[in-house]
């Protein structure tokens, strides 16, 4: 892989390498904010999660603090059909998942 300089508009890493659903980190978050936190999509293996994502980050990523990129990222180990059933209201998290500030989070993709 070539080492280029990164551009400002952030270049996207794929972090999976095991065919299983895997996130993607966007490196210009760190510059924007300087919190040395980088702001996170994620790329799913169901397009229904991609689409809720992607419109959620796109509404609220400038706003995401350090502990909802943490939340974000928690909540991103789910397989891809149970973090549907949650985006789309037919469950809801459990066990280390059930957090105030996960909820939060599903909440503000639930309204898409």
């Amino acid at each position: 892989m070539s080492e280029r300089a990164e551009s400002d508009q952030g270049n996207w890493q794929d972090q999976g390498t095991d065919g299983s659903s895997c996130g993607l980190i966007k490196n210009d978050h760190t510059k924007r904010t300087g919190t040395g936190t980088p702001s996170l999509a994620s790329r799913r293996g169901l397009l229904e999660n991609d689409l809720i994502i992607t419109k959620f980050l796109d509404r609220y990523e400038q706003e995401l603090t350090d502990e909802d990129v943490s939340s974000l990222t928690q909540l991103f180990e789910l397989d891809d059909n149970s973090l549907l059933d949650i985006l789309l209201d037919r469950a809801n998290p459990e066990g280390i998942y059930d957090t105030p500030n996960i909820q939060r989070l599903i909440d503000l993709m639930r309204q898409g």
